[in-house]
């Protein structure tokens, strides 16, 4: 899903500066090309299990001084990398204490309203992928 986000972002905008009309033709960004060629190579061999989630780590992170969720993100990538760079093949279960803006933006992979955040929330899942 994270590499869905950008081209929901864009369709959203263009359907903002064409009141709604499905049947306008729109114009790809350039940054959204490296999603696509990410779909493109990754597609077949994408797959997420069913099931019941067995976490081996379990953090806590809490960062905010004010709304945006942007210090959040930022302490929660900053977590994982401190306490899980050496695991391979886990769940974690990451808890971002106060910001339900954070929260959304990991657990949905992104969103469309905030570029800063949808980009830390990118950075966050491409860095767990690899």
């Amino acid at each position: 899903m994270v590499y869905t986000k950008g081209l929901e972002r864009a369709k959203y905008l263009a359907l903002q500066n064409n009141n709604d009309n499905y049947n306008k033709v729109m114009q790809l960004p350039d940054d959204i090309s490296a999603d696509l060629n990410w779909w493109n190579l990754n597609v077949i061999d994408t797959r997420k299990k069913i099931g019941p989630k067995h976490f081996k780590l379990e953090i806590f992170s809490n960062a905010s001084r004010s709304g945006w969720g942007v210090l959040e993100l930022l302490a929660a990538f900053f977590c994982l990398k401190c306490f899980a760079a050496t695991l391979r093949g886990y769940d974690i279960l990451l808890r971002i204490i106060d910001n339900t803006t954070a929260i959304a933006y990991v657990n949905r992979m992104g969103g469309i309203r905030y570029p800063t955040l949808n980009n830390l929330a990118k950075e966050i899942w491409q860095w767990c992928e690899a």
